[in-house]
């Protein structure tokens, strides 16, 4: 149906819809450009200035300060301020060093303990079947630099809910894992490596 063939009170009903409608459509391309245009205004100069910038010199990209990466550097500098990472190669990295222990990361999706062989193994996708778990850091791609991760002596960061709920106790007693279930408790974990 064609706007002339409509009847007066549709075509009543439309232009009030469209008066109704305008202002919202409106209020939303003016909060679109605002934050568009003035959110890097205040962002660049703010992320020109940070620890993360001068230690990997990224270029600004939007909402770069959000990103999780950003979020875990200064989170970690925050608590520990002799905590180094590697160069960035890429657009992520998974392990930090603290003294001489390097900690790995946001590498893997889930642990499980093989009761058979008494091994932990890992997985790096839900998808994945679980390796043993020297095994799956050594399958891990290189470091920026070139150097391969090593597989031992090697500590792993993990939350508890990589864990089934089952052998969590066993990760616990492992010395090469450090859980943590909260920000409050990353804190203390990484205050006593």
């Amino acid at each position: 149906m064609h706007f002339k063939d409509m009847k007066w009170y549709m075509k009543a009903l439309m232009g009030l819809l469209v008066l109704l409608l305008f202002p919202v459509l409106l209020l939303l391309i003016i909060a679109t450009l605002a934050i568009t245009i003035l959110f890097p205004l205040f962002e660049i100069p703010y992320y020109k200035r940070s620890v993360y910038h001068r230690a990997f010199g990224e270029k600004y990209s939007f909402f770069i300060t959000r990103t999780p990466r950003y979020q875990i550097f200064r989170r970690l500098r925050r608590y520990r301020p002799d905590v180094a990472f590697p160069p960035a190669g890429d657009d992520r990295f998974h392990c930090f060093t603290v003294g001489d222990t390097l900690v790995l990361f946001g590498m893997f999706d889930r642990f499980v303990f093989d009761s058979d062989t008494g091994e932990w193994c890992a997985a790096m996708s839900e998808s994945d079947e679980p390796r043993p778990l020297a095994e799956a850091i050594a399958e891990y791609p290189f470091l920026p630099d070139g150097t391969k991760y090593p597989t031992t002596g090697v500590k792993i960061l993990a939350s508890t809910s990589l864990f089934y709920e089952e052998n969590i106790h066993r990760a616990y007693a492992d010395p090469r894992f450090v859980i943590c279930k909260s920000k409050k408790d990353l804190k203390k974990k990484l205050l006593s490596l």
